[in-house]
Order: C-alpha cells, then sequence, then structure tokens
C-alpha cells in the first residue's frame, strides 16, 4: 500500500503519465460519459451567448460584408480555394490562404445572407464543439487518471478572457477552425495508438489539413505530433518522429497547393511599423528585448486578463532596450521555463509538456525569430493558452494534493471552492468583455482608455465619431461630434505624425466645421507624407474653388486626375470650373467624362441641364430630365 500511495503522489506532481492503468471504471464512471461533455459545451456556450448579439466590429469585412467572394454564396468556391485570403476584399494574392474560413461565412452567406447575429452564433457553437472535443483529447492523453484533470483544464480554457478576441470577433473565425481541426487531429492520432486502425489516422491526417486551410499557425503545430506521441504514450522520441511521417505529408502538401496560389511564398509582406512597432527600433538588441517585453506582456494577460485591447500596433509598447526590467525579467523567466522543460522532458513531466506545448504553438507569433505582420494580439494566445491552462490545472491538482488516479475526494472541496472563483472571475470578465466587441463605437472607446498610446486606436476613435458626425443632422450637436473627432485625430498625429489618411480626415472634420485654413493645412500635411492622396488634392481644389481661386483649383483638380484618371469628382470638379467661367462647351466635356465614369451622379446631370437650358437644346434639355427623374426614384 505505501509503493501505491508514493506512485500517486508521483502523479500528482506530474512526474510521468504512464505508469499503472486504473480500471475503466475508475478512470471513466459511466454517468460522466455523456454529461461532462455536455455540461461543458454549455458552459462555453454561455460564456459567449451574449456576443451573438453583437454586430460586425474591427475586422469582420475581411470575411464579411467587404469580401466579394464571401459575398457571392458558394459561386465562387473555387475561386475561394485558389485564391489568396484577402484576394477578395483587397485585391492581393499574397501572404496568407485560408479557404476553409472563407467557405465557413461564404456557407453563412448562402443560407442567412448578411447577418452578423448569425455569424457571431456560429462563432459560439464552433468554440463550443472546440471545448468539448478539447476534453475528449484531454481524457485520451490522461486516460491514466480520472476526469479531475481534464475538467479543470477545459473549464479554465472555456472560460479564459484572453479568448474573447477570437470568439466575439467574426474575423477570427480562422483562429477557432485551426484550434479545432487540430484537437480533432490530435484526438483521433492518440486513438490509432489505441485501436491501430489506419483508418483513423487517415482521418487524423485530414484533419490537420484542414487546420493549415484554416491558418498558417497550424504549420508549426507540426513539431507537436511526436512531442504528443512521446509523451502520451510508450512510444521512445526516435520512434515518435517515424509516427509523424504522414503529417509531414500532409504539410508538404499543404505547402505546395499553397506555393502553387499565392503570389508570394513568404508568410509576411513587408512590415509596417504602423501594424508591428518592432520595426520602429533602430537595431536589433533593442527590437529582440522589445518582443520579450511583449512575452512578459502575454504573459500578464494570461494571470491578470483584465485590461484587454483589440489593438496592440504602433505605440501601444513602446521600443525599449535591455536595461529596462520588463525586457530582462521577461527574458529570464521563458528561458527558465525553456531549460526547466527541457531537462525534464526524458521525465515526461507534465509541466514540462505544458511549457513546450505553449511555446511551440506560439512560436509563430513571437516576433523573436522572424517578424511578423502584428506586435501583439490577443488572439495569438488562442491555441497556446490551452498549455498555460494545463499548468493552471496541474497547480490546482498539486497544491489541494488532488487524487486524480482513484476515487479518494481529500482535497477537492477546497479545490473546487478556490476553482468556481476563478471560473466565476474569468466569466464575469469574459461576457463583460463580449459587450465591447458589439460594434466599432463600443470596441474603440473602451480600448483606447487601455491601450493610451495606440495611434490605430485614437485614429479609429477619431473615425468612428467622424462618421456620426457627418450623419448627423443637428448642427449643434454634428459640431460637438466633429469636435470630438478632431480631439482624437490630433491624439493620434501626437503619437505618429507622419499618417497621411489621419491628417486627410482631420481636414475632412475641419471642413465640415468649415474651418477652412486648418482644412486646407491637414490636406497639405496629408500630401506631404502621402504624395499620391487623391482625395486630399481633390479637396484642397474645393476650398480654392470655395474661394473663388479657380486658378489654384484646377491645379489640385489636375493633380488628381494625374494619380486617377478616372477620378470622377475631380473630372466634375473641372467641369464646374468652366460652367462658372461661361466655357459652357469645355463643362459638357467634363460633366459628360464624368458621367461616363460614375453614371449615379445627380449633380453632373443637373449641371448638364442647366447648361443645356442656357444653350435652349430642347433635345438635350429632354434627355438629362429624363436622366434626373430616373435616378431621383431611385
Amino acid at each position: 500500500m505505501s509503493n501505491q500511495k508514493k506512485k500517486t503522489t508521483n502523479r500528482n506532481k506530474g512526474a510521468k503519465p504512464i505508469q499503472q492503468k486504473v480500471s475503466k471504471k475508475e478512470a471513466t464512471p459511466s454517468n460522466k460519459n455523456l454529461l461532462i461533455p455536455i455540461i461543458i459545451f454549455i458552459f462555453s456556450f454561455c460564456m459567449y451567448a451574449n456576443s451573438i448579439k453583437n454586430n460586425y466590429a474591427f475586422d469582420d469585412d475581411v470575411i464579411c460584408q467587404k469580401n466579394a467572394y464571401v459575398q457571392s454564396g458558394l459561386h465562387n468556391v473555387k475561386e475561394i480555394f485558389t485564391k489568396g485570403y484577402t484576394y477578395a476584399f483587397n485585391g492581393m494574392n499574397t501572404d496568407t490562404y485560408r479557404p476553409m474560413t472563407l467557405l465557413s461565412t461564404a456557407l453563412e452567406v448562402y443560407f442567412y445572407g448578411n447577418k452578423p447575429h448569425r455569424h457571431h452564433l456560429i462563432n459560439v457553437l464552433l468554440f463550443s464543439l472546440s471545448c468539448v472535443v478539447l476534453y475528449l483529447l484531454l481524457r485520451k492523453i490522461f486516460s491514466n487518471y480520472n476526469f479531475i484533470l481534464p475538467l479543470i483544464t477545459t473549464l479554465l480554457y472555456s472560460a479564459h478572457p484572453i479568448h474573447t478576441e477570437v470568439v466575439a470577433n467574426i474575423k477570427s473565425r480562422d483562429e477557432i477552425l485551426c484550434f479545432l481541426f487540430f484537437v480533432f487531429s490530435l484526438y483521433f492520432m492518440m486513438i490509432y495508438f489505441e485501436k491501430k486502425n489506419i483508418f483513423v489516422m487517415i482521418a487524423s491526417g485530414i484533419f490537420y489539413l484542414l487546420s493549415l486551410l484554416s491558418k498558417e499557425n497550424a504549420m508549426t503545430f507540426f513539431i507537436l505530433f511526436p512531442m504528443m506521441i512521446f509523451y502520451f504514450t510508450k512510444t521512445d522520441l526516435k520512434r515518435s518522429i517515424f509516427y509523424v511521417i504522414p503529417y509531414f505529408i500532409v504539410l508538404l502538401a499543404y505547402l505546395l497547393i499553397r506555393y502553387s496560389v499565392i503570389d508570394s511564398v513568404s508568410l509576411t509582406s513587408k512590415v509596417d511599423m504602423v501594424n508591428n512597432s518592432l520595426m520602429a527600433a533602430t537595431n536589433y538588441t533593442d527590437r529582440l528585448a522589445t518582443a520579450f517585453s511583449m512575452l512578459g506582456k502575454y504573459l500578464y494577460l494570461l494571470i491578470f486578463p483584465v485590461t484587454l485591447a483589440c489593438d496592440y500596433s504602433y505605440n501601444a509598447m513602446p521600443i525599449i532596450g535591455w536595461g529596462n526590467p520588463k525586457a530582462f525579467i521577461s527574458f529570464l523567466i521563458f528561458a527558465g521555463a525553456l531549460v526547466y522543460a527541457i531537462i525534464t522532458i526524458r521525465k515526461k513531466n507534465y509541466f514540462s509538456f505544458a511549457i513546450l506545448f505553449f511555446m511551440i504553438s506560439f512560436l509563430a507569433a513571437s516576433n523573436i525569430f522572424t517578424i511578423i505582420g502584428s506586435s501583439m494580439a490577443e488572439r495569438f494566445l488562442f491555441t497556446p493558452s490551452l498549455g498555460f491552462c494545463i499548468i493552471l490545472g496541474l497547480a490546482f491538482v498539486r497544491i489541494f494534493k488532488v487524487d486524480i488516479v482513484g476515487n479518494n475526494k481529500n482535497g477537492l472541496a477546497p479545490m473546487y471552492l478556490i476553482l468556481g472563483i476563478v471560473l466565476i472571475l474569468y466569466s464575469f470578465r469574459t461576457i463583460n468583455r463580449n459587450n465591447d466587441w458589439q460594434d466599432n463605437g463600443h470596441l474603440f472607446k473602451t480600448d483606447v482608455i487601455s491601450s493610451p498610446n495606440s495611434f490605430r486606436l485614437h485614429s479609429a476613435v477619431g473615425s468612428d465619431t467622424r462618421a456620426k458626425g457627418e450623419q448627423e443632422r443637428d448642427p449643434q450637436v454634428k459640431s460637438t461630434l466633429l469636435s470630438e473627432a478632431i480631439v482624437e485625430y490630433n491624439k493620434s498625429l501626437d503619437i505618429l505624425p507622419t499618417q497621411g489618411e489621419t491628417w486627410y480626415n482631420l481636414g475632412v472634420c475641419y471642413y465640415l466645421l468649415n474651418d477652412f485654413p486648418n482644412a486646407e493645412n491637414a490636406f497639405h500635411r496629408c500630401v506631404g507624407y502621402e504624395p499620391k492622396y487623391k482625395a486630399a488634392f481633390n479637396n484642397l481644389g474645393v476650398i480654392a474653388y470655395t474661394k473663388q481661386k479657380y486658378d489654384t483649383a484646377y491645379f489640385y483638380f489636375t493633380k488628381a486626375i494625374q494619380i486617377d484618371p478616372n477620378n470622377a469628382d475631380a473630372i466634375s470638379n473641372i467641369g464646374a470650373i468652366m460652367q462658372t467661367k461661361g466655357k459652357y462647351d469645355e463643362a459638357i466635356k467634363y460633366y459628360e467624362r464624368a458621367s461616363g465614369i460614375n453614371p449615379n451622379n445627380i449633380n453632373n446631370y443637373s449641371n448638364l441641364l442647366k447648361i443645356y437650358t442656357l444653350k435652349k437644346d430642347n433635345a438635350k434639355i429632354d434627355y438629362y430630365k429624363k436622366k434626373l427623374e430616373a435616378l431621383q426614384q431611385n
């Protein structure tokens, strides 16, 4: 009996996963086979049920309303699989290839139309299913033990607030699908080692391919297959590598498909400093120090998921050197954890497995070995956070000395009490955070408080406020909203003054407030930083026209047309100059040219009608009257 107790204690410390087989009845009580997965599904669904009512927010347009392939329903399925992820959104066939994500939203549009609530519902259902499959996987890998550790780990993962960006954001469907298919793949792999059924292994390979087709992150997940085999079967490390040959073939097939589809082989194109502030570092050592400080921030958010934000771009995490404690403390933590994991690999230590799972699954997003398109994002923790939750689950079991082998209930009551408190705190934060994602207005105004140094968030708040001001009919309310937008744009430009688009938006606000000097200054600053910003040149022309400086206006309109020969607004505006100067024949040419580009512009037809009325051309008068009537009716 004493030897038996000693082995049990070692398991609680996470020493070796395979030592002694417990009875099936003891390991998996029959009444819990179905009940626990149902409870997990309901619990996970409840965590995000309030997100179903949300509208579109943040980058949802990438795979929703502004994605031509998604909007066509199932008419462009072939194109979805033969073009890059953002091709139907911005025309770029580079970098990313995620057809399964686009196919899922295209199916929803086909069956339900553009209904954000349906997209959110599917997100919640997929996440809930992911948590159920995760529990089943954990029951497989911890098959020598009872249900307690898998249940604790799954509930912690389900409730953790760090996942809100993924589940409450439609665009992050790619993370959910990638995780879901990967966990399915691991689950079937573990079944294969029980039954040695080749069809089960084939199913595992198919799910891994689906994970890859959902998001590129799954490429680094390949390393986790031999690790899982080594830790949770009796296979040694060398033999474990042999068993992953099928997954290597799948990965190779995916890379060949990806190479044949997109126009660039790299995972990232030229990285913009705005998206990844690490590009602002003047030397490699500072960049590395800042990257480690970001890793520390990730760890902090996992432990204290209170102050969350949708954006960590420039300059939310300022560049720092190794003299800053945030850098070297983070380095020591991660380096120490890695050393511990490596020296305890042969013991098949659970903590070692969890640490390596976190680090390997986070490898692609770490910015340590290669710079990616973003500084940091909470969505990058969606899969790696499982490693953290396993560590947390093991800590609960070890601290309270819970028996995870038999039916000894010592330590369960205090553990469930503390676990309950943690889950309540997690759940409260998660449910509350879901409300922030209801639309751009709520999200940006909330998150700019959490991330006050983010250039993009201040600009986003300004744009959202400006849009509301443009639609407002009450002059006083409109003036207030535009003034608030100006404040946010100026805060944004204080952080990064070289962004032409923000200067342009600031100029629009001033123009709508009839503050032409400040508007003119803002538009000049815009084209100073972005010389091909055609809308700014057009607006400078409008201001000059308003001041009756027609030659100056003509100069700016011409600049806009040089940048874009089909700029209908600028062409039409030159027509207005000609009309004002009494050069009616030239004005007609410009108006007709603009109408050919944009046939729905009522002002062009109205001005043509005025000119032909002066010319007393009855045929043209009748023609343009009918044109105007048809447009006004529509």
